[in-house]
């Protein structure tokens, strides 16, 4: 059985402005996202933890979400966690239907995930212009 938001009806908080800055300035100061991330721990994760039960890597895995490597979502570390805010309802709703239960994350496993997630998506380098 699940437990997520819906199941223990909790409703997503309204934050303020200082709210948000309030958070921002507590993750930074834990250094939350700092580059001791792992990518191969993330990799590890995602395939650990049955992320690709629904997403795929660069087509393989699941076909019910976003393919991580293509999609313009991730990226960085706080896109990765704005992303899985957004979309946490729609993941808890559509997990019952995979037979899969959503996985609990520590904050370290998230910074390895995100550094996995961005390790996907290298930055072209920039075209020179022409004189």
């Amino acid at each position: 059985m699940s437990w997520g938001r819906k199941e223990r009806c909790i409703e997503p908080p309204k934050l303020s402005g200082q709210d948000t800055a309030d958070i921002l300035a507590y993750l930074y100061t834990a250094h939350y996202f700092d580059p001791r991330a792992s990518a191969r721990r993330g990799a590890n994760l995602v395939q650990d933890r049955g992320c690709t039960g629904c997403h795929a890597v660069r087509g393989k895995g699941g076909r019910a979400a976003a393919d991580f490597a293509t999609s313009t979502v991730v990226g960085t570390p706080a896109s990765v966690v704005a992303s899985m805010w957004n979309d946490g309802p729609r993941m808890e709703a559509a997990v019952p239907k995979q037979g899969v239960a959503l996985p609990s994350l520590s904050g370290q496993e998230l910074a390895d995930i995100s550094a996995f997630l961005n390790s996907l998506h290298k930055r072209e380098a920039p075209k020179s212009v022409p004189k």
